[in-house]
């Protein structure tokens, strides 16, 4: 039976450093169980070029296989950016949700 949700968090920057382990994470979560990916933006405080393309891609991958990717509870600004950048348009993007993010973190900058 295929997994409905992969929940998973960013905390931190989203940018040139940390991409690439967010891609290797988030598409680590993807398979033939999984359909779609919930991403907590909640604690993320910065998202660059290289992370959008990341959500586009991954985003693609599921939707070929049935699914999507989710961006929930980003802030302001993180949520603005993704409005000018059109992500909005490919990814669905959600406000406050119930429930806790997933216990694991994606991604974090030290």
């Amino acid at each position: 039976m295929p997994i409905a949700i992969r929940p998973a968090s960013v905390v931190g920057e989203l940018d040139m450093a940390t991409t690439p382990a967010l891609r290797d994470r988030l598409f680590r979560l993807t398979g033939p169980q999984t359909r779609n990916i919930v991403l907590d933006l909640s604690q993320c405080t910065l998202i660059d070029a290289t992370a959008l393309t990341v959500f586009v891609r991954l985003h693609e991958w599921l939707s070929e296989h049935g699914g999507r990717l989710i961006a929930r509870n980003p802030s302001e600004l993180i949520a603005r950016i993704l409005r000018m950048t059109h992500v909005d348009d490919i990814v669905e993007v959600k406000g406050a949700t119930a429930g806790p993010a997933a216990p694991g973190r994606v991604c974090r900058r030290v």
